[in-house]
Parts: structure tokens; sequence; C-alpha cells
């Protein structure tokens, strides 16, 4: 099994980063943080694909035709002023080297690259009922987290309990606010206070580890609360309801139900295969393996060798990183949520098993877990690919069988065809029982309908049956035919 070594758009470069720094000052800032649109490419995003890893449900960002042709680039370039990826430029060969040996990604093969993919596991938090605090004396809602939550999550990925900082209460609580009772401070390691703004559901994230600083990837842990007025939620399920009832509009006592859980989300880089198509767009067909640099699968009956020479441009990345991608993370569409009477949006329902604007149900983990990874997936990974080069393997299609015209046989055989009609056309054979000729003219079709000759007995008027075409036409002299609409007449 051979391969070629090819150059495409799947990384960021250093401008892409400048760009996207230069934005952070907007996301640091509470009053811009709701957004509609990224403030970058404003075309089409890409769509989301899953694969089943082990256990796991890993979401990537497809790659995009403008990634692969050249010129081209990714979402990921941060020029607002833009639509879509740029066009090819037809002087631009992608994956050409700077010694002129050109490295073109041809259509019809296999490429295989890394790409970032995102992961979930999410938990209910219990008990709310000292857990949470739905309405503070100063009209907060606090929410408290135990250690013991995130770490049965973490070991669900088979990862050690990263080092978090220790939340400083003081910075959480506002003054004038206690902690519930029953709450042991010295077991909760995330807390954290919303706002009682009527959002339906609320998230706050926090970075652990490294952040990305060791090059391989990310971790956050999420909470997230829900409220909703029990008015939309007939079927609803709840961990806790508020203490005060809010009447609606008939006078009717509601509540407002809460229900919580925390989520470990996980950036990490994969090896996976795309098949570029001669008749359509690419698409990923498979995950190779875990990891930020392409590997071989090689065995005992098959061996992956490099054909031509190697890549030696400096400017493609051999391998994924981190490291200097978090201001890139902040690239996402925002959900502009109704900021009154806690009613549930799309999104929240989409967090149950439940459909429609009333099909609140329970809040499920492992529903918020995977709406979290297609929006994430959707939203954020496709900026992950700008203008940056990315080393891939190029696997050309095996050919089994392939198809030619020969020039000689097949010049002899339209040949044959022209002549024998021009011999159809002007040697017409006399018809058995002296039948007259009949074509697709328009005096066959007069004959047809103006004689009679669809019917079985004798025309009564008209043109004579069994006429040739040339009588006919001469019977017919000169006439003019119009079209009279029935419903004219």
């Amino acid at each position: 099994m051979v391969y070629e070594e090819v150059a495409i758009m799947g990384a960021n470069s250093d401008a892409d980063i400048e760009r996207a720094t230069e934005l952070m000052t907007v996301f640091d800032n509470y009053a811009l943080t709701w957004t509609l649109a990224p403030f970058s490419e404003h075309g089409g995003l890409p769509p989301v694909v899953s694969f089943n890893w082990k256990n796991d449900t890993v979401y990537f960002s497809e790659t995009t035709l403008t990634q692969l042709v050249p010129g081209g680039n990714g979402f990921g370039t941060f020029k607002s002023e833009s639509t879509d990826p740029s066009a090819p430029d037809s002087n631009i060969v992608l994956g050409s080297q700077s010694d002129g040996v050109k490295k073109e990604v041809n259509l019809g093969a296999v490429l295989r690259y890394p790409r970032w993919g995102t992961r979930t596991h999410c938990a209910k938090i219990p008990d709310l009922d000292k857990n949470l605090i739905p309405f503070s004396q100063h009209e907060g809602t606090y929410l408290f987290t135990p250690r013991s939550v995130i770490q049965d999550l973490f070991s669900s990925f088979d990862l050690p309990y990263p080092t978090i900082p220790r939340f400083d209460l003081a910075n959480v609580l506002v003054p004038g606010d206690t902690v519930p009772n029953g709450v042991d401070i010295d077991e909760i390691d995330f807390a954290v206070r919303f706002y009682n703004n009527g959002v339906a559901h609320s998230l706050f994230s926090m970075p652990v580890g490294e952040s990305g600083k060791d090059g391989h990837g990310w971790m956050s842990v999420e909470q997230v609360l829900v409220r909703i007025n029990t008015t939309y939620t007939p079927d609803g399920k709840f961990a806790r309801l508020s203490d005060q009832s809010i009447p609606d509009i008939d006078g009717k006592p509601t509540y407002i139900g809460y229900d919580a859980i925390a989520c470990v989300q996980l950036f990490e880089p994969w090896v996976l295969e795309i098949y570029n198509s001669t008749t359509g767009l690419p698409s990923s067909t498979r995950v190779v393996g875990k990891g930020n640099v392409i590997v071989s699968n090689n065995t005992v009956d098959r061996e992956e060798k490099l054909i031509g020479t190697p890549l030696v441009d400096t400017d493609v990345n051999r391998a994924l990183n981190s490291s200097n991608l978090f201001s890139v993370v902040n690239q996402m569409i925002k959900d502009n949520g109704r900021d009154s009477s806690y009613v549930p949006s799309p999104t929240v329902v989409s967090f149950t098993d439940g459909k429609g604007p009333y099909g609140y149900t329970e809040l499920s983990p492992e529903a918020f877990a995977r709406a979290r990874g297609l929006a994430d997936a959707g939203n954020i990974l496709p900026y992950f690919a700008g203008s940056g080069k990315q080393l891939a393997r190029r696997y050309p299609d095996h050919v089994l069988t392939s198809a030619s015209i020969n020039p000689v046989y097949m010049g002899a055989y339209l040949g044959a065809i022209f002549i024998i009609g021009l011999l159809a056309g002007f040697f017409v054979p006399k018809l058995p029982f002296n039948i007259p000729h009949r074509g697709f003219e328009v005096y066959t079709w007069m004959a047809a309908f103006r004689a009679d000759e669809l019917r079985g007995e004798e025309a009564s008027t008209g043109i004579a049956r069994n006429l040739e075409l040339d009588d006919i036409a001469e019977q017919m002299g000169e006439l003019k035919f119009r079209y009279i609409h029935p419903h004219t007449v």
C-alpha cells in the first residue's frame, strides 16, 4: 500500500491566530457575549460527523472542499468580511513545495490527516435540595457541584483527576448570601452563581488542566442549570421546585422547576480518513486512531510505503498543536434565548428525550452530551482549520478495471450506422398490401384524424383513406391552421 505526502489547509496560520487574539476583548466583554454569529466567516458551516470509538461518540467538523483546492482555506481565518472560504486560485498548486516539486491533492483518493474532535460525558448533580439555592436573598441562584461527581466523570475517560485551583467562596457568594445547611464546602470543587434572568438554561464552563498548553488538546468542566416554568412542561420532571408559587394568567399556581448536570468535555486530536471524491464533496470515512500525528496501519501482509519525495515545506504542520489555539475556541454561535418567564427553548428541549415547544421531559446527561457535541463540532471545530497547511497522506484509488474507446472500431461502427440511415431515407421499400407510407410529419397526422384512419368504419367526411402522403399534400393545398382554446368557443 503506497501513499504520497501532500499539504492541505487543515490548521491555523500565525496570521489566523493573531486575528483571533484581537477578538479576545470582545469575548471578555459580558455585554457583547450574546451574539448570533461568529466574528469570522459567515458562510454555511460544514456538517457535523460522528464516529463511535470504543464506548464513546466522537464529534468532528467535516472537511470542506475549499481546504483541498489550490488557494483555498478553512473557516478559521477570522476575516469578518468574508462570506465563504476563499475561492481557488488557478495559478497555485495546493501542496506544492518551495523547490518546485508539485504535490497536488488530486481527486479520487483517500486522505489521512489529524483533526480536532470532541467528547463529552455528563452526570446529574445530586441532592439539589442542599446543593442548590433557588432564590437567594440577593436574587441569585447558586449551584454547588461535589468533587465526587467530577471525579467519576474523569474516571469514565480513564483520566486522572487534574489539579483544580480551589475556588474562593467569597468570589462566588454575594455579601449577605450564605451556603445552604448540609453542604460541606470541603467536598465542593465548583460553585457558580447564576442570575435570575428568565433564561431557561444557563451554562458555566471552566478550563481545567493545562488548558491546551501541552499541545495535546484541552479539557473543561461544565455546569448546566435548567430553570423552566412548569406551565410549559406538562410531562416535565425536575429535581426540585421553587419554594414559592407563581400565578399564571388564570391565577393558578405554577412553579419553577430546577435540574442540573455537570459535564467534562475534551477537545482532542484524532487521525481520520476522508475520501476526496471525483463526483462529490469530501466525506469522512473512519477514525484511524487517537493522536496528533499521522500513523501507519502496517500489518504482516501489508506495509505502507511513501512514493515520491516527502514534503519539506517548513510551513506545513506535521502535527496538531493546541498550545496557541486558546483564542480560536471562542468562535461559536451562541443561543440568544428569551430573557423572561423561563420559557423552554428548542435548545433546552434537546437536552431531554422530548420534542416540541411543550415537550420538555427530564434533563438527561446523555442527551445534553449529544447536544453539546453536535453544537461544538458544528460551531467551534470548523475554525480550527484556516489558512495554515497541514500534512496529509494521499492514498490513490486502486484501479481494478477501466474502459476505453477504440477510435478505429468506433469510427467504423458510426459510419455503418450513418450509411444505413441514408439508405433507409432514400430507398424506402414498398409496404405490404399496398399500405401507403406514414411518418411523423403533419400530413400523416391529418390522415390519421381527418381521414378517420384510426377508426374501424368507413370515413364519412374529409380526406379519403389510404392516400399517399404526396396525394394528401396536393389535395389539402395551402391550408392555414389556428388553435382555438375550448373555453373561448
